[in-house]
Formats: C-alpha cells, structure tokens, sequence
C-alpha cells in the first residue's frame, strides 16, 4: 500500500484556475474587501514587518490568506490578522527566521529528519505538497 498518491491523484488534488480568492482571481466584492482591509491595517498601524515577505509573494498574498480563513469577512479577518502580528512581535518570530536551523533545533536538520520522519501525502488548496 503506497502513501504517496499516484500522478492522476495528485493532479485531480490540484487547485482549478477558476477558483476566486487568490492574487489575480478576485471577484469585485472579494478584491474590495481586501483593499478594505489594506485600509483598516493603516487606519489601525498595523504593520507586517514580522513576516519575512519575499518574491514571488506580496502583501496581497498574505492578507487574502487571513480573508480566506474567514470567508472574507472583514472583521473577523482583520482580529485574526491583529491577533497574530501581535503573537509574533510577542515571541520575536523574526528573529528565529533570521537563524539557521541547527541554532533553532540545537542539532542538525540530518539529525531531525532521522528522528522524525516526513513524507508527502498530497496538496492543500493552493498546490503544496503536504
């Protein structure tokens, strides 16, 4: 019995390209709500430099994550995103992204793959491999 899913599986787990809520395939109320949102973050002084935001991604990408967990509600989407930026200025997550893994682990990454294994189940909606 394989774990690993065959190639049909995998391209059937795939996300459609029709499916709205992502940078460059937002309807007009989704795309509102997130300029929105941008809005309420400045209102409020919320700032991203927590997170490490690099090439291809923007911020765009980032806060229509938080949408999407909330059915692109406003509200909820903008406590969640609040809640979390607070939670990693809290615990200096920059900080542990700035370090090498064998500073964080305090061993090397052969020594955690050894010890706690990994494989590759699938996709999540966006097309990673899980």
């Amino acid at each position: 019995m394989s774990v690993l899913p065959t190639n049909e599986e995998a391209e059937e787990q795939q996300p459609t390209k029709t499916r709205t809520g992502f940078v460059g395939n937002l309807t007009p109320e989704e795309e509102e709500t997130l300029q929105n949102l941008k809005q309420r973050c400045q209102t409020e002084g919320l700032t991203f430099e927590v997170y490490k935001i690099e090439e291809p991604h923007t911020l765009d990408h980032l806060l229509l994550r938080f949408l999407r967990a909330r059915n692109f509600n406003l509200e909820q989407s903008f406590k969640m995103l609040k809640n979390d930026v607070e939670w990693r200025n809290k615990n200096d997550i920059i900080k542990l992204l700035d370090q090498q893994p064998i500073n964080v682990h305090k061993c090397d990454p052969q020594t955690i793959s050894s010890v706690f294994p990994q494989l590759f189940t699938g996709f999540d909606k966006q097309g990673r491999p899980v």
